[in-house]
């Protein structure tokens, strides 16, 4: 059982408690939700969703009071335009500004010319021609963990997508049903239940319906016939039906090997991390031991 008998969270739960999911990201992963692309935010809203209905958080999260704080807080950033902290920051740069001791009467000369160097450049910095530290920004290869979850997201949606068209189907059937008892009601209407009438019109539908499925037993397949040009073959259209399979094949093949690609960039991209990171301890350690070895022999 969760902490304040909180109820177990879907991915369907987003929406009503995204701003509490806000500051949790904002407070222990220090992220900001504007500033995530949506299927990350998906992610981690998955994960958030397993360490809540595993009762692993910390017990403030599961408190219905946190979520009506963090409500709170989004509708006051949405009626002012701006964060609370942001405010409060400017309140007080605000404040120790007008403190601040300044002189008007004399203001410096290094001022006056930082003023005239600004007047005489113009336009954007030119860039630095040292390079920067780090990954270069622009695409990278995905993962394996993003293939996974690709996978996971692709999966639950034909999932989900299945599951509405069956209820959409059933639903459909039982109008179908419905409709056609109704027009049947009105054209012949039945005997009232329980009269010698309705006994007899059962007994006559029990004997129709015997009667079909011997029929049907004795007849046969009760499913239509393949056409002949399919059993047989017509010698008209026996190549394109080849062509078409075999397109469909090479569609199959394509996919699988796009995929095998995939996989294969993803896992390239994690062995080639591994070397930098092993040749890098490497050229720590040697140079660790060099500047051991030249203390001590000089």
């Amino acid at each position: 059982q969760l902490p304040f008998q909180a109820r177990e969270l879907t991915k369907h739960d987003l929406r009503c408690y995204e701003p509490m999911f806000a500051m949790y990201l904002d407070i222990q992963k220090g992220l900001s939700i504007e500033d995530l692309p949506s299927d990350e935010v998906r992610g981690r809203w998955k994960s958030f969703v397993g360490k809540w209905n595993r009762g692993i958080l910390a017990e403030g999260w599961y408190d219905p009071a946190t979520l009506r704080k963090a409500r709170r807080a989004a509708e006051e950033v949405e009626e002012d335009g701006n964060h609370p902290r942001d405010r409060d920051g400017a309140r007080q740069y605000s404040a120790a500004a007008a403190n601040a001791p300044r002189n008007e009467e004399e203001p410096d000369e290094e001022e006056e010319e930082d003023d005239d160097d600004d007047d005489d450049e113009y336009g954007p910095n030119l860039p630095s021609t040292h390079p920067r530290p780090g990954p270069s920004s622009g695409p990278t290869i995905p993962t394996t963990q993003d293939l996974q979850l690709r996978k996971e997201s692709a999966i639950e949606d034909s999932m989900s997508t299945r599951k509405t068209t069956q209820k959409e189907h059933r639903a459909d059937v039982h109008a179908h049903r419905s409709a056609r008892r109704d027009l049947e009601d009105e054209v012949a209407p039945r005997a009232e239940p329980g009269t010698h009438e309705r006994r007899l019109e059962k007994r006559r539908d029990n004997a129709a319906a015997n009667r079909s499925f011997a029929e049907t037993r004795r007849g046969g397949s009760p499913i239509d016939a393949a056409p002949e040009e399919e059993l047989m073959g017509s010698g008209e259209n026996d190549l394109q039906a080849i062509k078409r399979t075999q397109e469909k094949e090479e569609r199959k093949k394509n996919e699988r090997e796009i995929k095998r690609e995939e996989i294969l960039r993803a896992r390239a991209a994690e062995r080639e991390e591994r070397v930098q990171r092993f040749r890098q301890k490497e050229d720590e350690t040697i140079g660790w031991l060099k500047a051991l070895a030249k203390q001590r022999f000089g």
